[in-house]
């Protein structure tokens, strides 16, 4: 069987288009700082192009996402920080700078809860999960359950789960890119 080849031609994401599938808010081995990172499911049947999105949260952290390929019913990682060696292991497809005192602007994922939202250039919110501490153990990346990748699932803390899987090189548990262990 041959697999078909991924469209050539990136597509501008509608709403639920992509969805935050698994997140990691508070490593335990690195810094936050290096160690956060999201993971974004494409439930489209096109490519998508990231560029020139905005991650941000509801409030003031905001950073405008390069260009990252998304490909049809496929997984993105995006990372604080791309150099597995730094950053606990992950493998990363893409880059977010996390908020400091030092910086005006990035994207840092609050330890007592806070909101992940992935916006087009346009404003357009395509995705977006309010979360509280409840929701995640530190050190361990919480994933949507695989059967539920859709944009209203993900807004059900119930849906998601501890992930068990820990990744070849990741020092913690998480399935980033690949699919998450189910609930």
């Amino acid at each position: 069987e041959v697999e078909p080849e991924p469209d050539p031609d990136p597509v501008e994401a509608e709403v639920g288009d992509l969805v935050f599938s698994e997140l990691m808010v508070n490593p335990e081995v690195v810094e936050d700082e290096i160690g956060e990172w999201v993971e974004l499911y494409n439930t489209s049947g096109s490519t998508i192009d990231l560029d020139g999105y905005s991650f941000h949260d509801l409030d003031f952290d905001q950073y405008t996402l390069g260009s990252v390929l998304v490909t049809a019913n496929d997984y993105v990682v995006l990372c604080a920080s791309l150099d597995p060696g730094l950053n606990g292991g992950i493998p990363c497809d893409g880059f977010f700078v996390r908020t400091t005192t030092d910086l005006p602007a990035g994207m840092a994922l609050g330890n007592d809860g806070d909101e992940v939202v992935l916006s087009r250039p346009d404003g357009v919110i395509i995705d977006q999960v309010l979360y509280d501490g409840t929701w995640f153990t530190p050190g361990v990346a919480t994933g949507l359950d695989p059967t539920l990748l859709d944009a209203e699932n993900n807004d059900d803390e119930t849906m998601w789960c501890d992930e068990v899987t820990t990744v070849p090189g990741a020092s913690e548990p998480g399935t980033p890119g690949l699919v998450n262990d189910p609930c």
